[in-house]
């Protein structure tokens, strides 16, 4: 048991306490061979002792250690006390449901400019990503992808330096080549409800992820871009939670925080996840996660994301392209808000590498001015010192997309379509 010390735990669904003379023959018995190898498609149980004569039968995944060490079992006592998550491991769950949801820094996108148009502190060198992108090149792959464990790993070797910058970061090759992250947007993961097709849809918490193994294989066959199956995060981020109720339980509890987003279908849900903005920088901290209200606006409601559904009552099997499709919208609608707001008033763009002419912002250099360079993307992201938060570019846009591309992208574009009276950009 004490190897999943810590980690998100599945709810059982039965439990037994039994009184025994011999408690070692009860634990010999669910360590079997024939326990082992049922273990392999269903979770196994683990016996407790209570006291010297009795024991209790539970899914090893269905409690905490830290919970039983707290919470110790007596005879006759209530057995609901010990199957609750403590708040650190619901914290450490959510981190992980975002960043497997959006897919965190899973694709990179090749800069245009080489490594000598760049500061050498924006840089990050890991040569096991190197290596892997070496290896998809021979596969014919244009862009980066990366495993979650890929990632995981990138981020521990080069936590002093992605943790600051996040979306802004660089992997750099040994050729000059360079990479970015390429944002995926909010996290959009589906749930089926329903034990068997045409049931009833169960309640959020009664929901049961094996339930959606069917529909994950098919829709793994489709290699759809945005919305994937829950259980297929959890195979990653938490396996032990790939049964049962628990992990719907967790989201409902998150929801309830208001920390997520949950979206009713005839056969199920919709859970949909802020983005991760930077992850943690040490062990044991968390990541920094967009709020709802940052990723969506003010006062944001599931209705939101059905307004593309010809049907009063959307289905996951035909409604879920429109139901996806209003999720991305309404973050990029979003994004685009604040930056309208930003040009409100004087802000400061910080960390632009761009070369500015020498006869000021409106004259000619390589046949462009300024602004003209801006508006063809010919500038880059470098290190910049700190500037005061009101006026900073990335503190007052709100939404994650200002901590990335997305938001000079998306600024310049609307600056770009103004007829007249455009903002000065002076360097």
């Amino acid at each position: 048991m004490s190897k999943n010390a810590g980690k998100s735990k599945q709810c059982m669904t039965s439990s037994g306490l039994v009184s025994t003379k011999n408690v070692t023959l009860m634990a010999a018995a669910f360590t079997s061979k024939y326990a082992v190898e049922e273990s392999k498609q269903y979770p196994s149980m683990v016996v407790y002792n209570v006291g010297a004569q009795n024991a209790v039968v539970l899914f090893e995944n269905s409690i905490y250690t830290s919970v039983i060490d707290t919470c110790p079992l007596l005879v006759g006592g209530a057995l609901a006390e010990i199957f609750q998550v403590p708040q650190d491991a619901l914290d450490a769950f959510y981190d992980s449901l975002c960043a497997g949801a959006q897919n965190y820094m899973g694709k990179w996108k090749v800069l245009p400019d080489r490594l000598d148009a760049l500061q050498k502190d924006n840089i990050i060198e890991h040569h096991p990503t190197r290596d892997i992108l070496a290896e998809q090149r021979k596969q014919g792959q244009s862009v980066l992808y990366l495993t979650r464990q890929q990632v995981r790993d990138l981020i521990a070797a080069t936590a002093d330096k992605i943790s600051s910058k996040a979306g802004l970061s660089i992997i750099a090759l040994e050729n000059g080549e360079c990479f970015i992250p390429d944002p995926q947007g909010p996290g959009m993961l589906w749930v089926l409800g329903q034990a068997a097709a045409g049931g009833d849809r169960q309640p959020i918490t009664g929901c049961k992820i094996q339930w959606s193994s069917p529909l994950s294989a098919k829709m793994q066959e489709s290699k759809r871009d945005h919305g994937r199956m829950l259980i297929d995060v959890l195979q990653v981020e938490c396996p032990e939670l790939v049964h049962g109720t628990m992990a719907m339980e967790m989201v409902a509890r998150l929801a309830d925080a208001g920390r997520l987003m949950v979206v009713t279908v005839a056969e199920g849900y919709l859970v949909v996840t802020p983005e991760v903005i930077a992850p943690a920088s040490e062990p044991g901290a968390r990541s920094l996660i967009a709020t709802l209200t940052q990723q969506f606006g003010e006062g944001v409601h599931e209705v939101d994301f059905l307004n593309g559904c010809a049907d009063a009552w959307p289905s996951l099997t035909n409604d879920s392209g429109p139901i996806e499709a209003s999720v991305r919208i309404l973050s990029t609608k979003t994004l685009n808000s604040e930056i309208q707001r930003l040009l409100r008033e004087p802000f400061v763009w910080k960390g632009v590498s761009v070369t500015a002419p020498e006869g000021g912002a409106d004259a000619y250099q390589n046949g462009a001015t300024l602004i003209q360079q801006l508006m063809k993307l010919q500038w880059r992201p470098v290190n910049a010192t700190e500037v005061e938060r009101d006026i900073d570019m990335q503190q007052v846009i709100k939404h994650p997309g200002g901590r990335d591309m997305r938001g000079p992208t998306r600024l310049l574009s609307i600056v770009a379509a103004m007829p007249q009276h455009r903002p000065p950009f002076v360097p």
